[in-house]
């Protein structure tokens, strides 16, 4: 799925295993190198902070602009 990400794209991650976290701050998406390592990192572990996650994932598009906004 990465491959298909382009320029036009923006990706953050964001991760919740007991606390919320940052892992992918607003990359553009022809940034496959980049992207990949960042997923190649994520391990499960840990209770989760499912809210604080995904108050964490909503205001990292504020940083690039207020356009659509997908969450995986």
């Amino acid at each position: 799925m990465v491959d298909q990400l382009t320029a036009r794209d923006k990706i953050s991650i964001v991760v919740y295993a007991g606390a919320a976290g940052s892992v992918l701050d607003p990359t553009r998406g022809d940034r496959h190198s980049v992207i990949d390592a960042a997923l190649d990192n994520l391990h499960a572990g840990g209770s989760t902070a499912g809210g604080e996650g995904l108050r964490l994932a909503y205001t990292l598009p504020n940083a690039i602009s207020r356009a659509t906004r997908s969450i995986a």
